[in-house]
């Protein structure tokens, strides 16, 4: 079998164009250009409007019943969102199949759904057939996200693989149906008919190159890898290579059971500047060059917490959390492992008990979540909302001012990718599962990215004397970095104080060009959101009107003149206000 990687060069920004439905009557669907990052958030697929919308009512058995469906393509992918009405686990047993008439032609291929069907993908098996031949999910670089359930995923189709030596899309144009494989499943559109697709390259834009390099030698940076079983003495010269490129001040290994915290940090030491400290639990290995101040075991052996004193610049110490989450299909132990370490979150943010944090200490939880199975894993990481309160008690606000902890939603540095595990030798596809969430209510976030050398330029790799294969041969897992600045401006823009009650995000954060900012509303009222700058400044004003009760989400494109850092979104509603930060990496 020729094995494809997935070599996605540069270029992600999305072209969602003509979708044109086989069915009588039907609209042409199309869409502007809109980046979407593949990373199981959809705020980036707003803009696009949907292909297709099933009928509700007609699912079967297995309770999969077809919503709304959307196609968009860059250069290298091909990019689908699917509404199934029912949670589902992507890639573990489940009915779902995704055929493409990668030609055009309804001559070649399984008749089905009105065409002629080259590639087939039954996500349950993961695995499928392209012309009659077996594939996996590495020869023809199918992605989905999330890896947990959800109603709702992206996929992204690599354009430029080659099964068996044949080009995948030999065809600008496509045909797509979906079908649920069950008994009286559903189809979208129908069991007759398709959805066209033609390709739009007219006008690609490239995504911003994340430079490797932080932004300002003052900001701390912080990096989570899980090594693969001791993988820095296994594969010590692409180890290296990849530390010594990121450069981090803060590392949180998983992984590294043979090795005391001494001997790992003595090999770090070896290869990095600095005098270094150390701490560990069991496999999980944290080393900072500032000090380590203390050290907990909110779960033994699988979460590790350190207290550690940055430099002068920066107005706090902060709060790493090194985690390794049970893998794969070990729900129960996993959802346990997670209440447990929120319930110490829980404790460090409150006045008593056995560890308690000087007020706005921010919380960074890193490493390797293994969050392959239920949604409420990630539900309980962000909100606090604790499973088992009989156990680990009540369910809490996790960040400083009451509200949601937030996901750093990283990409690569040439792509908008943002899989943490990759392993062409598995049957599981790639999978976005090494965190980092943080208490973004009071930290001044900066750079993150996620560095698979595979997609990197070959004048970036030269520039950070890295190999391409560097990050496939150290780990399955993936390098994901963020960086801190110093803490020069608070949540307290102009005065104005965050209300705790007020669900207010922005995603992705730090973001480029776009982030979406979402709000809930128990009644229905006049809304107020502008943007600030960290002096006060206003610099633009989003939205000022009356909203319904219910979910709303407003999209803020920084213009040109707007340059990189921090800025403050600020909404009022009710006579209430809240503030979210933002960081905007140019």
């Amino acid at each position: 079998m020729n094995r494809v990687r997935i070599q996605y060069v540069l270029g992600a920004f999305v072209f969602a164009l003509a979708c044109v439905l086989h069915l009588a009557g039907a609209p042409a669907a199309s869409a502007d250009a809109q980046p979407v990052l593949m990373d199981g958030d959809f705020g980036d697929w707003a803009a696009i409007p949907h292909a297709v919308q099933d009928p509700s009512g007609d699912g079967g058995g297995s309770g999969i019943d077809f919503g709304r469906m959307w196609l968009a393509n860059d250069g290298p992918a091909l990019f689908i969102r699917i509404e199934l009405g029912t949670d589902l686990l992507m890639q573990e047993p489940n009915s779902l199949i995704l055929y493409i008439d990668t030609d055009n032609n309804s001559s070649t291929g399984t008749s089905v759904a009105g065409m002629g069907a080259d590639l087939t993908w039954q996500f349950g098996n993961r695995s499928g057939t392209y012309s009659g031949s077996n594939i996996g999910w590495d020869d023809i670089g199918i992605i989905t996200s999330p890896s947990y359930t959800a109603t709702d995923f992206e996929i992204s189709v690599n354009r430029s693989a080659a099964p068996n030596g044949n080009a995948l899309f030999p065809s600008s144009t496509v045909r797509i149906a979906f079908r649920d494989n069950s008994g009286g499943g559903d189809w979208i559109p129908s069991s007759s008919t398709n959805i066209t697709y033609v390709f739009d390259d007219s006008d690609p834009q490239d995504p911003p190159l994340i430079d490797l390099a932080r932004n300002d030698a003052g900001n701390a940076r912080i990096m989570t890898l899980n090594t693969h079983n001791d993988g820095l003495w296994n594969d010590p010269n692409e180890n290296e290579r990849i530390l010594q490129a990121i450069d981090p001040d803060i590392i949180a290994y998983q992984e590294i059971y043979n090795h005391s915290a001494g001997v790992t940090q003595a090999w770090v030491e070896a290869r990095l500047s600095g005098t270094w400290s150390s701490d560990s639990d069991g496999q999980l290995k944290t080393l900072s060059r500032y000090p380590i101040l203390q050290s907990w075991t909110p779960v033994v052996g699988r979460a590790f917490a350190t207290l550690i004193d940055l430099p002068a610049t920066f107005d706090h110490d902060v709060l790493v959390i090194n985690l390794h989450f049970s893998c794969c299909t070990n729900n129960s132990a996993r959802q346990d492992q997670v209440d447990e370490m929120m319930a110490f979150v829980r404790d460090a943010i409150s006045p008593g008990g056995s560890v308690t944090l000087a007020d706005n200490t921010p919380i960074v939880i890193l490493g390797d979540t293994n969050m392959y199975g239920d949604a409420e894993q990630v539900t309980t990481l962000l909100t606090g909302d604790i499973l088992d309160n009989g156990t680990y008690g009540p369910d809490f606000a996790p960040d400083w001012d009451g509200s949601d902890l937030e996901e750093i939603l990283s990409r690569q540095p040439t792509v908008r990718q943002s899989y943490t595990w990759y392993n062409e030798g598995s049957s599981y596809g790639p999978s976005h599962i090494d965190r980092i969430t943080v208490t973004g209510s009071v930290m001044n976030l900066d750079k993150s990215y996620i560095l698979h050398t595979t997609n990197l330029p070959a004048s970036v790799l030269s520039a950070y004397g890295l190999n391409a294969g560097d990050s496939e041969i150290a780990s399955d897992h993936i390098a994901h970095v963020l960086d801190m600045a110093p803490t020069s401006v608070t949540t307290d823009v102009a005065g104005l104080v965050p209300f705790a009650g007020l669900q207010f995000t922005a995603r992705p954060n730090p973001f480029n060009p776009t982030t979406n900012i979402a709000f809930e509303l128990d009644s229905p009222g006049l809304v107020e959101i502008e943007i600030y700058d960290p002096a006060g400044r206003l610099v633009e004003s989003l939205a000022s009107g009356y909203f319904a009760a219910g979910r709303h989400s407003i999209t803020w494109s920084p213009g040109s003149r707007t340059g990189s850092g921090v800025y403050f979104a600020r909404m009022e509603w009710d006579g209430r206000s809240a503030i979210r930060k933002l960081n905007l990496v140019r």
